[in-house]
């Protein structure tokens, strides 16, 4: 679905709650809790998850995730305690001029999937996703235009 299509046919339904009590009507970078021990599982699961959430395929290209940030505990997740607290991680890739257009579509427990201007980005991110993105943004340097 381009912009314009959705401009003008919103997403009027969204799936909400199920398993990780999500809003419905609220966009989530659908994340998953990952058990890792080594840096590269922790890639490995990211483009893991990436593929199930959106279809989009990049598994074969682990050497080209940028680490951004990692976030944990501080009661940010409400699963966490004092037994188990939650990480996110946060890497960026950054498409090939011949990847621009990519479809994506929702899957495992993504209802949609849709592209994002990193400049135009939904008001209504889910749980604390746009306080991750605050902290990751500098990271990038420099924001495209």
């Amino acid at each position: 679905m381009e912009r314009d299509d959705l401009k003008q046919r919103p997403v009027v339904s969204m799936r909400g709650f199920g398993s990780h009590n999500k809003v419905p009507g609220t966009w989530s970078d659908d994340s998953s809790m990952v058990l890792c021990k080594l840096h590269s599982i922790l890639e490995q699961a990211c483009l893991r998850e990436l593929h199930e959430e959106t279809s989009l395929d990049l598994r074969h290209r682990t050497k080209e995730l940028k680490h951004l940030i990692d976030l944990e505990g501080m009661g940010r997740d409400p699963r966490d305690n004092d037994l188990r607290w939650s990480r996110t991680s946060v890497f960026m890739y950054e498409l090939r001029e011949d990847e621009h257009g990519l479809m994506v579509s929702g899957g495992d427990d993504a209802f949609h999937a849709f592209w994002f201007c990193i400049n135009d980005l939904p008001w209504n991110l889910a749980f604390d996703h746009s306080d991750i993105l605050a902290k990751a943004f500098p990271k990038i340097a420099p924001l495209p235009k």
